[in-house]
C-alpha cells in the first residue's frame, strides 16, 4: 500500500489492492489529519510513496541491475584481485548493449532513417570510449564509468513519469468530427440516419431531444424546446425556443424535442478558428537550436579524430578526456528528468500538464486571467430582494416568481439563473403564461402573468459585479433582485499565495452573453499581455476557447463533462482543485532554477576535466570518475528541487 498526502486540497490519495481494503479503512480512521498541521508528515508518506511508485519502474529495474552487475565485479576485484584479462573480458561482455545500439544505428543509417544532424552514429564516441579503456588495460576505469552511469540512470527512473508522455488534446475537434453522431432526416421522413458531425451540409436536418446538447449552429424547424447556453456562455437563463427560432452552439436542451435546420457546418464555426500559439514554439529558442544542430554536426567526428589520435600517440588521459567530454547529452538528460519529476509529483495528485515546456512558460507569467464563467466553482450566488412597496399594488416576493418560472419551464433549480433557487422552497405560484424573447442573454426579457396579476416584465442586466433582475409592471417598478458572487476560502487562499510570488489575478469577461463575448475576452487577453507580458487564462465554457488558445498558458479547472475545453486547449488541468494553482507557478519556477543550476554544472565541469585531462593533471580513474560525478549531483539537485514539499507557498 503506498499513500500520498495532497497538502494543498488536504486531500489523501491512497492506492491498494482489493485484499487491503480492511488495511485502508483502518488507515483512514486511525491516521486522517490535518497536512498544515505537521508539514514533515507529508514529506515522510511521500518518500514512502516515491519508493513505492519507483519499485515497478522497467528503467529502475535495469539500471539496478547493470549497477549491481558493475558493482558486484568491482567488489569481487577488490577482494579478489581479478587477473587483468579476466576483467577486461567482463568489461568487454559488459560493452556489449553499447556495441549493440551502435549496430543499429549503422543499420539505420544505411536505410536512412538517421537524423541528418548526426555525421557520425550517436553511439560512436561512447563505444570509443569503452573500448578505448579496455584496450589501454583499464577495464577497472572502464567498470567505474558503467557503474556511475548506471547510477545516474537509476536516480534519474526515481523521477520518471511511468504513464508515459502526456497526450495531446489539440486533435479533439478531428475526432469530434466523426465521434459525435446526430439523427439525421432521411428519404423516408419516417425513418432517419445517424450523421457524423463533420459530415453534415447546411440546410440538413436533424432531430434533437431532451438531454442533448446542439453541435452545430441551426434553425429550429418544428417543435418546441426550452434551452440554455450554460456550455457555449456560461448563462444560467432557460429560454424557450419554437419554430423558426436560432439555436447556438452548445446549446443544452432542458426539455422538449424537435427539428433542426444545420446554418452552419462543423468546419465553418468561428469560434473554432483558434490561433494556437504555443504549439508553433519550439523548445528551444533560434539560437539554442542553431547552436545545438552545430554541436550534434561538428564535435562529435572532431572529438573521435582528436580521442583517437590521442591514443595512437600514447596520451591515453587526453583520449579519455576527450571522448568522455559530452556536456549536451548530459544536460538533455537532466533537462528531461527535471521535467519527469515536476511532472510526476502534479500527475500523482490529478493534475494534468500536456509537457514540460508549460512550466518553462508559467515562471515568465505575471498576470492570470480567470474567467468570470469560472467563478461558479469558486464561491457562491447569493440574492437579495429588494421589493417595491407601493398603494395601488401589494409588494410580491420576486424569488418566487423565478421559482415560479423554473416550474413552468420543467428546469432544475440548481442549473438556471446561476443556481439561487437551489435551497429555496416553493410556495406554489403559477403562471398563467410565459413569453421569453430569443436572443442575446443581456436582452433577455420574459414576460409572465400570474394568477389575479397583471402582465410583469423582467429584465436582467449586468452592474459592476452584480446581476440585477428588474421587475416591472404597468405601473412602473415592482422591484429588483440583486445576485453577487462571493469567493470561498480556497479563492481567497490561493489569490493571496499568488500575490506574493508577484502574480496578479483579474476577471474577465461578463454574463451578459453578448454574441460577441468570445471575441471581447480574446481582445482582454490580448490587452493583459500587451500590459503584463505572459499571460495565463483559465477557462470554463466554450466562449473562453478563443481566449484560451491566444493566452501563453491555458489552464482548465477539471476534464469537462463533453470535452469541449479539456480537450481543446488546456495546457494545465487542475483536478477540479483551484488551490493548486499557486502551488504550479512555485513549481515552474523551482524547475527552471533547477535546469539552470545542473546545466551550468555539467557544461562546466565537463570544460574543466576536459582541459585537466589535456594537460595529462588527471589519473583516468580521476577522469572517469569527475565526468560522472557532475550528472549524479545534478540529478541529486533534481530531487531536493523538485520534491513534493518544496513546491508548498
Amino acid at each position: 500500500m503506498s499513500h500520498r498526502i495532497n497538502a494543498i486540497s488536504s486531500t489523501v490519495v491512497i492506492r491498494f489492492n482489493p485484499s487491503q481494503k480492511n488495511e485502508l479503512t483502518l488507515l483512514l480512521e486511525r491516521c486522517f489529519v490535518e497536512p498544515f498541521a505537521d508539514s514533515s508528515l507529508e514529506h515522510v508518506l511521500s518518500e514512502e510513496s516515491f519508493v513505492t511508485d519507483i519499485a515497478h519502474s522497467s528503467s529502475f529495474h535495469q539500471s539496478l541491475k547493470n549497477g549491481l552487475i558493475f558493482g558486484s565485479v568491482l567488489l569481487l576485484d577488490s577482494l579478489v584481485v581479478l587477473p587483468p584479462f579476466s576483467l577486461g573480458l567482463v568489461a568487454a561482455l559488459l560493452s556489449l548493449p553499447i556495441l549493440r545500439e551502435f549496430s543499429e544505428q549503422i543499420k539505420s543509417r544505411l536505410s536512412g532513417e538517421l537524423d541528418p544532424p548526426h555525421v557520425l552514429p550517436p553511439a560512436s564516441v561512447e563505444l570509443a570510449l569503452n573500448f578505448t579503456l579496455i584496450g589501454s588495460g583499464l577495464a577497472r576505469e572502464s567498470l567505474v564509468e558503467g557503474f556511475l552511469s548506471s547510477s545516474t540512470s537509476a536516480l534519474q527512473s526515481i523521477s520518471e513519469n511511468n504513464d508515459g508522455t502526456s497526450s495531446e488534446f489539440y486533435v479533439f475537434l478531428d475526432r469530434l468530427k466523426t465521434a459525435v453522431t446526430l439523427r439525421c432526416e432521411s428519404v423516408d421522413p419516417e425513418s432517419s440516419s445517424l450523421c457524423s458531425l463533420g459530415n453534415i451540409a447546411v440546410g440538413q436536418h436533424y432531430f434533437v431531444k431532451q438531454t442533448e446538447h446542439v453541435y452545430l449552429p441551426s434553425r429550429l424547424v418544428q417543435g418546441e424546446l426550452v434551452i440554455t447556453n450554460s456550455l457555449f456562455d456560461g448563462s444560467s437563463l432557460p429560454f424557450r425556443v419554437v419554430a423558426g427560432d436560432h439555436l447556438p452552439f452548445g446549446a443544452f436542451v432542458l426539455s422538449g424535442e424537435g427539428r433542426c435546420e444545420v446554418v452552419e457546418s462543423f468546419s465553418q464555426i468561428e469560434l473554432f478558428q483558434i490561433d494556437d500559439t504555443r504549439l508553433h514554439e519550439m523548445n528551444l529558442s533560434g539560437s539554442q537550436q542553431r547552436l545545438s544542430f552545430l554541436y550534434s554536426a561538428l564535435v562529435p567526428p572532431v572529438q573521435l579524430g582528436f580521442g583517437l589520435w590521442s591514443l595512437f600517440t600514447g596520451f591515453t588521459e587526453r583520449a579519455i578526456g576527450l571522448l568522455a567530454f559530452n556536456p549536451m547529452e548530459d544536460s538533455e538528460r537532466s533537462t528531461v528528468s527535471s521535467a519527469e519529476s515536476a511532472l510526476l509529483d502534479m500527475a500523482l495528485n490529478g493534475v494534468h500538464i500536456t509537457d514540460a515546456r508549460v512550466l518553462s512558460t508559467l515562471t515568465d507569467v505575471k498576470h492570470i486571467a480567470v474567467s468570470i464563467d469560472a467563478l461558479r466553482y469558486l464561491g457562491t450566488f447569493s440574492y437579495e430582494q429588494r421589493p417595491v412597496h407601493a398603494d395601488d399594488h401589494p409588494s410580491l416576493d420576486l424569488i418566487q416568481i423565478l421559482c415560479a418560472i423554473c416550474e413552468y419551464l420543467c428546469a432544475d433549480p440548481s442549473s438556471v439563473f446561476w443556481g439561487i433557487l437551489y435551497d429555496v422552497p416553493s410556495v406554489g405560484l403559477k403562471l398563467q403564461s410565459l413569453q421569453v424573447n430569443v436572443g442575446e442573454s443581456d436582452q433577455a426579457v420574459y414576460s409572465v402573468s400570474l394568477d389575479g396579476c397583471k402582465e410583469i416584465s423582467i429584465r436582467f442586466t449586468q452592474a459592476d459585479d452584480l446581476i440585477k433582475v428588474q421587475f416591472s409592471g404597468e405601473s412602473g417598478s415592482l422591484g429588483d433582485i440583486y445576485i453577487s458572487w462571493s469567493p470561498d476560502e480556497a479563492y481567497v487562499t490561493t489569490i493571496h499565495q499568488l500575490n506574493q510570488l508577484g502574480v496578479d489575478v483579474s476577471v474577465v469577461g461578463s454574463h451578459s452573453g453578448r454574441f460577441s463575448e468570445f471575441k471581447d475576452r480574446k481582445a482582454r487577453v490580448l490587452e493583459l499581455q500587451h500590459q503584463f507580458g505572459s499571460i495565463a487564462y483559465l477557462g470554463d465554457v466554450i466562449d473562453d476557447i478563443p481566449a484560451m488558445a491566444v493566452a501563453d498558458v491555458a489552464i482548465g479547472l477539471s476534464e469537462d463533462d463533453q470535452g469541449f475545453i479539456s480537450k481543446t486547449v488546456c495546457d494545465v488541468l487542475l483536478a477540479g482543485d483551484f488551490l493548486w494553482l499557486a502551488r504550479l507557478m512555485q513549481l515552474s519556477r523551482n524547475f527552471v532554477q533547477a535546469n539552470r543550476f545542473n546545466t551550468s554544472l555539467i557544461v562546466g565541469s565537463s570544460l574543466i576535466l576536459t582541459v585537466a585531462s589535456i594537460a595529462a593533471t588527471l589519473s583516468p580513474l580521476q577522469v572517469i570518475f569527475l565526468f560522472n560525478a557532475a550528472p549524479v549531483i545534478a540529478e541529486l539537485n533534481t530531487l531536493r528541487a523538485l520534491n513534493s514539499s518544496s513546491s508548498r507557498v
